[in-house]
């Protein structure tokens, strides 16, 4: 047998020999068993989510969740930004009017506001007046604005917005140091309204 042919049959002996399995399982024949075979223990999942949720004591994770809230809502509630109190009654007018650089433009790409100086008045005025002030001035500021028959959107500067909303009767919100700035508010209790394009601004004095 020349080289040649003797490559040759090493070369189909190799063949053969790499792929019998392959041959075996295409030819119907069973190849045994390979190794240990175990059961499978682990758990269906579909099992598991019914067993866990079936654990829970829905009434103790409702507690739980509102007791939650609770305390993250009692922990947020504070406000203190430390403005003097009014000691006279004085009244000022604040334009509101911004200077934009770029125009402004809404999701469809409309554009709401040009290039230029705007007036927020223009296009979203004042539907209620605004009091901000302390929680410890709330009573009387709001005795004053009942007499006007007036019923002010409230923000507070310093104190319990919880407290603070249930001496009121409905929602008391936070002031916040962008606010007071736009709205230069540098005493309180200050009562803002709008008068035609500008806001008036007046300091309340509470005996």
């Amino acid at each position: 047998m020349d080289s040649r042919a003797w490559i040759s049959l090493v070369l189909v002996l190799v063949f053969f020999i790499q792929f019998s399995p392959i041959v075996a399982q295409d030819s119907g024949k069973d190849l045994g068993v390979h190794g240990k075979l175990y059961e499978i223990e682990e758990e269906d999942m579909l099992s598991y989510v019914k067993r866990k949720a079936g654990e829970i004591d829905m009434r103790a994770l409702r507690e739980s969740m509102e007791k939650e809230l609770e305390e993250s809502y009692a922990e947020h509630s504070f406000v203190s930004l430390d403005l003097p109190s009014a000691t006279e009654e004085r009244v000022r007018y604040v334009d509101p009017s911004v200077n934009v650089r770029n125009p402004l433009y809404d999701h469809t790409g409309k554009m709401i506001f040009p290039a230029g100086v705007v007036n927020p008045l223009d296009h979203m005025p004042l539907s209620k007046s605004i009091l901000v002030l302390k929680e410890d001035q709330m009573k009387k500021a709001l005795e004053e604005t009942v007499k006007r028959g007036e019923r002010p959107i409230l923000l507070l500067t310093d104190g319990d917005t919880r407290r603070a909303s249930s001496l009121a009767g409905r929602m008391v919100y936070k002031a916040t140091p962008f606010i007071l700035r736009r709205l230069q508010i540098k005493k309180v209790p200050s009562l803002i309204e709008q008068q035609g394009r500008i806001l008036r601004v007046k300091e309340m004095f509470l005996e």
